[in-house]
């Protein structure tokens, strides 16, 4: 993001993808549930609203050391999510 504008814009983005990957580990961890497998499923890091184990994903207002670790910490949360779709996921 270059300007304020799109900065804004972008934010919104990033809020709306996690709350995507919220919704895909609730589903995730309803499918372990109903297979009963063990562990279920849990994202490594905890995802409320804006942010991801206390830090903003949001760009605007924020320190680039500290978005770039909020980044980070999606990445993994991402990993986590892929490795159980490879390994459980449904059936094509």
């Amino acid at each position: 993001p270059v300007n304020p504008f799109w900065s804004a814009r972008y934010d919104k983005a990033m809020v709306c993808f996690l709350a995507c990957l919220q919704e895909f580990a609730d589903f995730a961890k309803g499918q372990d549930r109903a297979k009963k497998h063990s562990p279920e499923f849990e994202l490594p890091y905890k995802l409320e609203a804006d942010k991801i184990d206390g830090k903003t994903i949001k760009y605007s207002f924020n320190r680039d050391d500290k978005w770039t670790a909020a980044l980070k910490l999606m990445l993994s949360d991402l990993k986590v999510a892929l490795s159980w779709l490879t390994d459980r996921g449904m059936p094509a």
